[in-house]
């Protein structure tokens, strides 16, 4: 994938990121509350949106739970990364397997309260489990354009 093509993909991640955050544009601009609705609504397709989950900085919350909130930082991270060097193969799958697996263990052991919900731990399994899942996306994306450029 080309530099400009990882700078578009960096400022939709860095959009998508700050939107989760509409809550303290609301705050900033009064305005913005016509728009909440349609914010709140776009983030509950990809997130339950539990209100105990949601995490709070200085007053506002996040539109989506801890848990996402770490996929997408994660994205965030690694997008910001890779506008100066990108992935060049895939992590072993079993990294994949494993962060999804403890990700999963997390969901699970919090349901059946064996141990109390955490955030810290929410974000953390999501921030392994985006990281992992980001670099498949941006070498399936870079496929993807090498398979389209030589079509042509």
């Amino acid at each position: 994938m080309n530099f400009s093509k990882r700078t578009l993909l960096f400022a939709l991640i860095l959009l998508w990121f700050t939107g989760i955050w509409f809550e303290c544009f609301v705050h900033v601009n009064k305005k913005m509350i016509y728009f909440y609705p349609f914010a709140k609504q776009s983030y509950s397709l990809v997130c339950h949106q539990d209100q105990k989950k949601l995490i709070e900085v200085g007053g506002c919350r996040s539109l989506v739970c801890a848990r996402c909130t770490g996929i997408y930082l994660s994205a965030l991270i690694l997008s910001f990364a890779f506008l100066f060097k990108q992935p060049k193969q895939n992590p072993p799958i079993k990294y994949f397997l494993f962060t999804g697996i403890l990700m999963l263990v997390d969901v699970i052991f919090s349901s059946l309260k064996v141990y109390n919900y955490s955030k810290t731990i929410a974000l953390l399994t999501g921030i392994l489990f985006g990281s992992v899942l980001f670099i498949y996306f941006c070498n399936g994306l870079n496929f993807l354009f090498t398979k389209t450029t030589n079509r042509n």
